[in-house]
């Protein structure tokens, strides 16, 4: 079984190709761009690597939230043209899971974090240390709210915000964070993520792939506050 996967819901962006349980190619870019300017000549790379065409695959995987919103759907976007084009289903595979698989064998609490701005993080909880536990649901808190919420654990937090809670927690909580950029999110993990789904019978057409929001975007928030008034 071969997937493809892509990730763009945060600050970097990312494409893999994994088959048989395995992350045969990968790339991976932090530099500045935008999405746009950089998803499809990653794509167009780790096709080239793996020797393969988007027909050769049998699953397209994306992250589907929560992350930036027009990351989210730029990822979406890319992924719904390949399966369109292919005939293939797609898995959509939530981004803090992604990030918890990343962080498989580890014995602390891994807290999946993305920057919310305004002292917020979007957050959840995962135990990872034999296999993933899910702990929390997918939520956005203020970082003194996350702090309480963490008391008497030790953790480590993963994610583009992962400095941002370290730095305001770290003199209250038994916590530390991965560094550089091994503490975003890699493709090669999203694939992995899905086959879990793909096993389960989770999985989508093209037209049925959306982002999952834990806040609406705000030009959404404004838009329906102006059709109320």
């Amino acid at each position: 079984m071969t997937v493809f996967a892509v990730d763009s819901s945060s600050l970097s962006a990312s494409a893999a190709v994994i088959r048989d349980g395995a992350v045969i190619a990968e790339s991976f870019a932090n530099v500045g761009l935008t999405h746009s300017e950089t998803l499809l000549p990653i794509c167009d790379e780790v096709f080239k690597r793996a020797c393969l065409t988007p027909a050769e695959i049998d699953y397209f995987a994306v992250t589907s939230g929560p992350g930036s919103f027009t990351g989210l759907r730029i990822g979406m976007g890319v992924v719904k043209g390949l399966a369109f084009a292919s005939k293939k289903p797609c898995v959509s595979v939530p981004t803090f899971e992604a990030l918890a698989f990343g962080m498989l064998g580890t014995a602390r609490t891994v807290v999946a974090t993305s920057d919310a701005r305004r002292e917020r993080v979007y957050c959840a909880q995962f135990s990872c240390e034999k296999g993933i536990e899910r702990l929390s649901e997918d939520g956005i808190l203020t970082l003194d709210e996350l702090g309480e919420s963490l008391l008497g654990k030790s953790v480590v937090f993963v994610g583009d915000a992962a400095d941002i809670c370290y730095n305001y927690l770290r003199e209250r909580l038994d916590c530390v964070k991965v560094c550089g950029s091994q503490k975003l999110l890699r493709a090669g993990s999203v694939g992995i993520a899905a086959l879990s789904h793909i096993e389960a019978g989770d999985v989508l057409t093209a037209d049925e792939l959306v982002p999952s929001y834990v806040q609406l975007p705000s030009a959404e928030i404004n838009l329906r506050r102006k059709l109320e008034n």
